[in-house]
């Protein structure tokens, strides 16, 4: 009897301890502010979707513990049976129904000699709409730029590009802002250089690239293309940072970790369910008619001052074209010089260019190196002086400690704004490399009110393109006239 009534007890204790848990967890909310300025999504207006995933499959979980913590000591033995059966059949359908979605699926993406290309021969048209990625978004949602009508032709390498020919004059290694996300085939930098300057122009910029991975297209599907020139385009938002990951590829090394992560990445199993949060679980508007003021937004919530900020109107007036960026955006920029130089990520990125470097010596190739600043190196020396500190040290406080007085956290961040091009225009000034930066053409453009960059996407918009399309060409052909050496 007694030994019974212990273990109700027991029984009783362990429940409520499950319930109590997952109560404090639901009820503890996320930082949305922090969400919010990483520009990530916000599940019921409290949690990010990692959390509340995670919080979905504990609360599962515990339904199999707490129906064998109350089962009788003659059938514990059957509902392990049980609780084991389905979990082995739950994880077989799932493993089944990814492995069939993969197969249904078309991707997005093949590789070839272990470079990664779009699907050869096909072609996808849409339209570009510049708006909040997320539901949760800034005290003020404000209009973006106008919806670009677009085309995206694949040729039978897999690569954009409306030629395909046996040679080519000029290369183009790249990621995103080489392929053109965002704009039309007849928009793509690479396209108006090609119709200014008459050249045989192909572009090999995938969307996703790192450093390492211009090294590997350039090596399987570039050099059998006999260029005379080969432009290495490195974004400073993705190429100078998380690299330090990439030393295996570099030694061509891919661990077994690596691959199970980016199989997972990848899984249509995890990305369905993940939209089916987003889609029915995030809280916020997305209306760019909408405007509550920061007491409101977010669906309700106060958002923090240090957001109230953004998106930066630029130039000041009834004309102004607005930008907003991520938070990580910024956070890159408050490193110095000397601890960017010091770091794996920029070790492995001027790695991959003495390699490139390399190959292309060896097969009488010019490398030119053309600098991709990220959006607030574009835009936040433009607003230097109305830009109040609090809300500068504020925002980075999401993530970064420590920080100084307001003052002395902004004067350090515009000191620092462009220490990671300086040290990649060095390290080419030694090694003999050309190298050539779109910082201050983006930002006399931007500052004359053109919008070079997307409101709410980090790429450039049309009149991006364009301007770095008449940078090259003036670089190239026009030597004369104020480029560095033009053609050999």
């Amino acid at each position: 009897m007694r030994t019974g009534m212990r273990r109700g007890k027991i029984r009783w204790l362990v429940t409520a301890a499950v319930v109590l848990l997952n109560l404090a967890w639901w009820l503890v909310p996320g930082n949305v502010d922090y969400l919010v300025a990483q520009n990530r999504e916000v599940l019921l207006g409290r949690y990010s979707v990692d959390r509340f995933t995670a919080m979905v499959i504990v609360m599962l979980l515990c339904w199999p513990a707490l129906y064998l913590v109350w089962a009788g000591r003659d059938n514990i033995k059957k509902r392990s049976f049980k609780v084991i059966a389905v979990l082995i059949g739950v994880i077989a359908g799932v493993l089944l129904m990814d492995f069939a979605l993969r197969q249904w699926r078309s991707p997005r993406y093949q590789k070839t000699e272990d470079v990664y290309h779009r699907p050869p021969d096909t072609k996808v048209t849409g339209v570009f709409r510049d708006v909040p990625e997320r539901g949760y978004s800034y005290p003020k949602v404000l209009p973006g730029h106008p919806d670009v009508p677009y085309t995206l032709t694949v040729d039978s390498r897999g690569f954009r590009n409306r030629t395909d020919l046996g040679e080519y004059d000029v290369l183009i290694l790249g990621d995103s802002f080489a392929e053109g996300s965002g704009v039309s085939d007849e928009q793509v930098w690479v396209a108006l250089y090609a119709a200014e300057s008459g050249r045989a122009v192909y572009n090999l910029g995938m969307s996703g690239g790192n450093p390492i991975t211009y090294v590997e297209t350039l090596e399987k599907f570039g050099l059998r293309l006999s260029p005379d020139i080969v432009v290495c385009m490195l974004y400073e938002g993705n190429d100078l940072k998380g690299s330090d990951r990439l030393f295996g590829r570099v030694k061509k090394r891919t661990s077994l970790k690596r691959r199970l992560r980016a199989c997972f990445k990848i899984s249509p199993v995890r990305l369905t369910i993940k939209q089916f949060f987003i889609d029915n679980f995030s809280g916020g508007r997305s209306s760019l008619e909408e405007d509550t003021g920061p007491e409101k937004a977010g669906g309700g919530k106060r958002v923090s001052e240090a957001l109230s900020w953004l998106p930066l109107a630029i130039p000041e007036g009834p004309g102004a074209k607005h930008y907003a960026f991520q938070l990580k955006r910024l956070q890159y920029h408050y490193k110095d010089g000397e601890s960017f130089a010091k770091s794996d990520d920029c070790k492995t990125a001027l790695l991959a260019l003495e390699k490139l470097r390399e190959m292309c010596s060896e097969n009488n190739a010019r490398l030119i190196v053309v600098y991709i600043p990220d959006k607030p190196h574009v835009v936040m020396p433009l607003v230097k002086e109305r830009l109040e500190a609090d809300k500068i040290r504020g925002f980075l406080a999401f993530k970064l400690r420590d920080l100084p007085p307001a003052p002395e956290t902004k004067s350090t961040l515009y000191a620092n704004l462009g220490a990671r091009e300086k040290v990649v225009e060095d390290f080419c000034r030694r090694e003999g490399i050309d190298f050539i930066s779109t910082t201050e053409g983006l930002r006399d453009a931007v500052g004359r009110g053109g919008q070079a960059y997307y409101t709410y996407n980090q790429h450039w918009s049309p009149l991006g393109h364009r301007i770095v399309a008449d940078m090259m060409y003036e670089y190239l052909e026009e030597p004369d006239t104020g480029g560095k050496g033009g053609p050999r």
